[in-house]
């Protein structure tokens, strides 16, 4: 679960929000992602074979940012974009790449902000809103994300 730390008051008030980002999920891999409220991330990336005989993902660009909460959770989210993005975000694939998702734990009072936050640093290609200009509602918001080796990483503050 996300690690939330607030401080100040009125519009001094900070909210440091630590994410925890599991992934990364193929295709065929969907039914894993468990079904909790947060925010996912999908991803085009190449997979690379390690020495230990494992599949691992490099992951080259974000493609899409989006958030799941109580019955459209993060599991039901990612899995209508696999049966109706897909075909249509495969557009942004080089060769040789393929369609990966993350997702964090996020409770759901904050997963607006959060999701906003992130696709305004990340400016994803099939995101719309949030991209130019942050649509959030907290004053000062701080995320920073932590996970697997290439995933969505360093902090951010957005005013």
């Amino acid at each position: 679960m996300a690690k939330i730390t607030t401080s100040g008051e009125g519009i001094l008030k900070t909210t440091m929000v630590e994410l925890e980002f599991k992934g990364y999920f193929q295709e065929k891999q969907i039914d894993s992602i468990a079904t909790v409220d947060g925010v996912y991330a999908a991803f085009a990336c190449t997979l690379e074979s390690g020495k230990d005989g494992k599949e691992y993902c490099n992951p080259l660009r974000v493609i899409y940012i989006g958030k799941g909460t109580k019955t459209d959770n993060v599991h039901v989210r990612v899995a209508k974009h696999k049966n109706e993005d897909h075909t249509n975000w495969k557009r942004h694939l080089k060769n040789g790449e393929h369609i990966l998702y993350a997702y964090a734990e996020c409770p759901a009072n904050i997963v607006s902000d959060v999701e906003a936050a992130l696709i305004y640093r990340h400016k994803p290609e099939e995101n719309d809103v949030s991209k130019d200009s942050y649509t959030g509602s907290t004053h000062l918001l701080t995320v920073k994300l932590n996970g697997n080796r290439g995933t969505l990483q360093n902090s951010i503050t957005v005013l």
